[in-house]
């Protein structure tokens, strides 16, 4: 698929088709051997053989988890939905995440490029169109032609009475107009007070608007700073650093981050318990990145979490909370998925 081709897969439909694709692709591979996550720089063909140069019978985006059929020579046979072909093997990390969070995970790449697909639609929409305005018609006023003919008449004078008269309408019109000026200036005194008015009932919702805002701000600073002196407080009695709070908390994201928030607690228990133990190494860091124990570090998905942050608000509160002494699974230093070993359920995890 050609540049172009990938940028046109990446539009909303193209997410819609790879989420139905990859959220489908655990329904139907009962004889699968594992689950893989896809490592690519874009999207990877599935071909039809172990050829490069064979059909291309579909495509899987990076962070794609599939399921692994077989290998043979450099390449593996993947099922992803209702598509089975062959791709290099290089593009393969086996994982031994469950189908769950291989369908969870699915999810969460999807909706990053859901949302970049809709950003560039929104780009795209947001381009101005300018509308040439008409120029207004000019009109011209005709002038009224005198008629030929007539004759101008010279005006006969005035009697005394007929000027009277003409003075006393004078005067009664100039009082009609004295009292509708009265009338429009006491009109538009009103109009002016209740602008005011309204005026200044906006400024006192302003303020009170603003009031409000600066108490919640205050309130918000004052819960974060004692969120914070807490923390620094159980770091200190527990002799833990920023820095193995942060591993402890991305750990506990990449063994339980699908879990209730007791099951992640529990997971951070078990390495402050194997911390404490006598057969284990004395600190969270060892503990964690010990040879064999924890399949996040085999499959660098921890190394991915630490790079991009990815533990949440709950993985650090249960990495807190287990620090600070928190044992919902008492003593034991070891949990696996359940699989019919005995000991304490807690979601999808057995503790023993």
């Amino acid at each position: 698929m050609n540049t172009k081709g990938r940028k046109l897969f990446r539009c909303a439909a193209g997410v819609a088709a790879v989420t139905a694709l990859m959220s489908a692709a655990y329904a139907t591979t009962a004889m699968a051997s594992g689950i893989g996550q896809i490592d690519t720089a874009d999207l990877l063909d599935i071909h039809a053989e172990a050829d490069s140069s064979s059909e291309v019978v579909g495509q899987v985006m990076d962070e794609g988890h599939v399921a692994i059929l077989e290998q043979n020579d450099g390449w593996v046979r993947i099922q992803a939905g209702e598509i089975i072909g062959w791709v290099p093997d290089a593009n393969l990390i086996e994982t031994d995440i469950s189908n769950e969070e291989a369908v969870w995970a699915n999810e969460e790449v999807i909706e990053e490029l859901a949302e970049e697909a809709q950003d560039t639609q929104d780009s795209d929409e947001a381009a101005p169109s300018e509308e040439a305005q008409e120029p207004a018609e000019e009109e011209t006023a005709s002038e009224e032609a005198q008629e030929p003919g007539e004759e101008e008449t010279a005006p006969e004078e005035a009697s005394e009475e007929e000027e009277e008269t003409a003075v006393e309408t004078v005067a009664e019109f100039s009082k009609e107009e004295q009292l509708s000026a009265q009338a429009v200036i006491e009109e538009q005194k009103k109009i002016q007070q209740a602008a005011e008015e309204a005026a200044r009932q906006a400024r006192i919702a302003q303020q009170e608007q603003e009031a409000r805002e600066a108490l919640a701000m205050q309130q918000a600073l004052e819960a974060e700073a004692a969120k914070e002196a807490q923390k620094q407080a159980i770091l200190a009695s527990a002799g833990v650093t920023e820095e193995e709070l942060y591993l402890l908390a991305n750990i506990i994201y990449c063994e339980a981050g699908c879990e209730p928030y007791i099951g992640k607690v529990a997971v951070g228990s078990v390495v402050l318990n194997r911390v404490a133990s006598d057969r284990q190494p004395d600190n969270i860091t060892d503990v964690i990145y010990a040879k064999g124990q924890f399949s996040p570090v085999r499959n660098g998905s921890l190394q991915r979490a630490l790079d991009r942050s990815s533990a949440d608000e709950s993985c650090y509160q249960a990495a807190l909370e287990a620090l600070a002494g928190a044992k919902p699974v008492g003593d034991k230093l070891y949990f696996r998925r359940v699989n019919g070993r005995s000991g304490q359920v807690i979601g999808h995890h057995v503790f023993y």
